[in-house]
């Protein structure tokens, strides 16, 4: 499927009950109205590639089928690093950026020995500061202190409830979050995306980091409903990876940890 020249479509079984998974790949452009059903907006003269999977489990009960699925689909997040998901009832769709592509080619190029090691990358802090600079160091340093479970880097805790969360930065830095939202951090491995920490796991992260730090702060919270992997610190702080952008539409509010100021808080939606 990555390969020079490889078809745009596979079709094989993954079980000895003939069980299925059917990958589509298709390359488009910035314009491309494929891409309007996607919350990422790319600039038009970028490449990107959408992936579609179908798990086909004949003969299987729905409930059981979507076990399978979401076994599937966990894999494939893990692999294809997208952008942006879409869950369909058959299939779901993968938005990846050429970037992406090329990184899943490396991957399957890789020794079979080799290959989880480069999936589950993490280097040191120093690779997670963003292009934005300093942006991520923060988050940064709390996934080095909290993502210790072992679900977080074999990507087993999976989760796609609709939840708010918080990233945290340095104050000047988030200034432009409510217009530009927040963007990915800047390593060049397929885990990259953005770390947070849940709302109740706030006055916890602050302590972790310590007063001095703490206080140079802002926290912006976002909703998210997508995909995103969870992991555990040793003192039960989790911590979450979500592997794209948070759009400007998706910030809740912003505060300075100093004194909890609220420099932006965005407006309920009116009713219907």
């Amino acid at each position: 499927m990555v390969a020079t020249g490889a078809p745009p479509v596979l079709d094989t079984p993954f079980s000895p009950a003939g069980f299925r998974i059917v990958l589509a790949r298709n390359r488009v452009r910035g314009t491309d109205d494929a891409l309007s059903v996607f919350s990422m907006r790319a600039p038009t003269s970028v490449t990107h590639y959408i992936w579609s999977s179908l798990v086909v489990c004949q003969g299987l009960a729905e409930d059981d089928a979507a076990v399978f699925r979401d076994e599937i689909e966990a894999i494939l997040f893990r692999y294809l690093n997208p952008l942006d998901v879409l869950h369909g009832r058959e299939r779901t769709m993968w938005l990846l950026s050429e970037t992406e592509q090329n990184q899943l080619a490396r991957v399957m190029a890789l020794p079979p020995e080799d290959e989880l090691d480069y999936i589950f990358m993490a280097g040191a802090s120093s690779q997670w500061t963003g292009p934005v600079r300093g942006l991520h160091k923060t988050m940064a340093t709390l996934a080095q202190i909290l993502s210790r479970h072992p679900d977080f880097v074999t990507g087993k805790a999976v989760c796609r409830v609709p939840v708010n969360f918080i990233f945290l930065s340095d104050a000047q830095s988030l200034e432009r979050a409510p217009s530009a939202g927040i963007s990915i951090d800047g390593r060049t491995s397929p885990v990259r995306g953005i770390f947070a920490i849940d709302t109740n796991s706030y006055m916890d992260a602050l302590v972790q980091l310590g007063e001095e730090e703490a206080r140079e702060l802002a926290a912006v919270e976002f909703s998210f409903s997508g995909t995103c992997i969870r992991a555990q610190g040793p003192l039960g702080i989790p911590i979450y990876r979500i592997p794209h952008a948070i759009h400007a539409d998706a910030v809740r509010s912003v505060t300075i940890v100093n004194g909890n100021r609220v420099t932006f808080e965005s407006q309920p939606s009116s009713p219907a």
